[in-house]
């Protein structure tokens, strides 16, 4: 068991290799002896995750279901509660929640104990302060998923680009004393095999199950012939690049409409992240959720007799896709990216239009 080891958890996870997600680990952890346990992952999350998780080990694997559950559930309606201080979405509250949380790439996130419901509070708490014009508040908090280094980097550069320089100074400094703490407490190898193993991800050499990889280079790698991998990589990389450069283009148009806010910019990035990155896990498409969301939040002013189709297939794309990510495991392909890709792109076309303060006539119940 890991916590009779002489060792420090921190130390153990990164020289064995451990490919398990650190919760399911700890549930785990009478599996260390097992002879056919899989090994070929380095564990993905900073040391200092690692090393602060050693208190779970206090508890036996029959009490962390339960409480995991119950954090989700709680997290999930953290995230709403935010969600709905920032976009005015006026609907009731057990009926967001449920929304939230019947999602289906939500569904599968609490049937797997992961912890993407823990970013998404940290996302939707993040916007809601830059709605009270607290940005570099706002950037301190969201640098705390400093765990998960590609969104920071993703999202914070996205921030960068429409112009919030008070959040990425705030997301910067936050994730500079995250790693200078977390040096000190892990020391400097751990560190060494969690850039390697960052490394690895990003570079696809870790043995990842690719049809359960939800952006571009998922879809290339599971239905394009091998011949093709190349050119499809290439491809998918100068489609989202011309969906970022729209991107801006069009928050640039709205900024100068009066029509866009900060905190948008924030839930936008995240959606752009799931795209964009090399590495996206099925359950971790919950996190554009705060997009669908500000786009519901809109829909009123696109509610026109030549637009409400274009609504409707925005909302049944981005459910679609969800239902989709789910079965990418049972056919051995990954094919959501095309499907996400049209709806940010329908996201682009629909708030490319001169878009209205929220309407308060969303409330239900």
């Amino acid at each position: 068991m890991l916590k009779e080891n002489p060792e420090n958890g921190y130390q153990l996870i990164y020289r064995d290799y451990i490919y398990m997600d650190w919760l399911i680990r700890l549930f785990h952890y009478d599996m260390y002896e097992a002879k056919n346990y899989q090994r070929d992952h380095n564990y993905r999350y900073g040391p200092i995750v690692a090393k602060i998780s050693e208190w779970a080990l206090i508890l036996p694997y029959k009490y962390w279901p339960a409480l995991w559950f119950g954090l989700s559930i709680l997290l999930a309606g953290v995230s709403y509660f935010f969600l709905d201080k920032s976009l005015d979405l006026r609907i009731n509250p057990i009926s967001g929640l449920l929304v939230v949380l019947g999602y289906p790439s939500s569904v599968y996130l609490i049937s797997l104990y992961q912890n993407s419901f823990v970013s998404l509070a940290i996302v939707c708490s993040a916007g809601y302060l830059v709605c009270k014009k607290k940005s570099f508040l706002a950037g301190l908090l969201f640098g705390v998923i400093f765990y998960k280094p590609q969104i920071l980097v993703y999202v914070t550069a996205f921030v960068l680009f429409t112009g919030n320089i008070r959040f990425v100074l705030g997301a910067g400094l936050s994730s500079t004393l995250f790693m200078l703490i977390s040096l000190a407490v892990c020391g400097l190898d751990a560190h060494l095999y969690w850039f390697q193993s960052l490394s690895e991800v990003m570079r696809g050499i870790q043995g990842d199950e690719m049809q359960t990889n939800i952006p571009w280079k998922g879809f290339v790698l599971t239905v394009f012939p091998e011949a093709w991998h190349q050119a499809g990589l290439i491809g998918g990389q100068v489609i989202m690049f011309a969906v970022f450069i729209w991107s801006q283009w069009m928050i640039w148009h709205q900024r100068k409409e009066g029509a866009w806010k900060e905190w948008y910019s924030l839930y936008w990035g995240v959606a752009f992240w799931a795209l964009f990155s090399p590495h996206v896990k099925v359950y971790e498409l919950s996190l554009a959720l705060p997009c669908w969301f500000l786009m519901l939040s809109l829909q009123s002013s696109f509610y026109k007799k030549d637009e409400a189709l274009k609504v409707d297939t925005l909302h049944g794309l981005f459910w679609t896709s969800g239902f989709l990510a789910l079965f990418c495991r049972f056919i051995g392909a990954s094919i959501v990216a095309p499907l996400l890709t049209l709806w940010y792109i329908l996201c682009l076309l629909l708030m490319s239009k001169k878009v209205s303060v929220p309407s308060k006539s969303l409330k239900t119940g």
